[in-house]
């Protein structure tokens, strides 16, 4: 499951030539990020489709309020 999480931030921006830009949260990167209510490394697989958001920020403004 690390491995898949990793593909979609870190390892993506690599393919797209980006890495010194997106793909982590830290300052100066372009910190895209999504607040779940659960951790996906802790939910039985048969779980992950029923993980609601609770915020996602892009360009570090919130664009999307759950209810977390």
């Amino acid at each position: 499951m690390t491995e898949a999480l990793d593909a979609y931030t870190a390892e993506a921006a690599k393919t797209s030539f980006g890495e010194d830009r997106p793909g982590h949260i830290a300052e100066g990167f372009l910190g895209d990020l999504v607040l779940l209510e659960r951790n996906p490394l802790d939910v039985p697989e048969s779980e992950l489709k029923d993980i609601v958001s609770g915020f996602t920020v892009c360009d570090g403004r919130i664009v999307h309020r759950g209810r977390v």
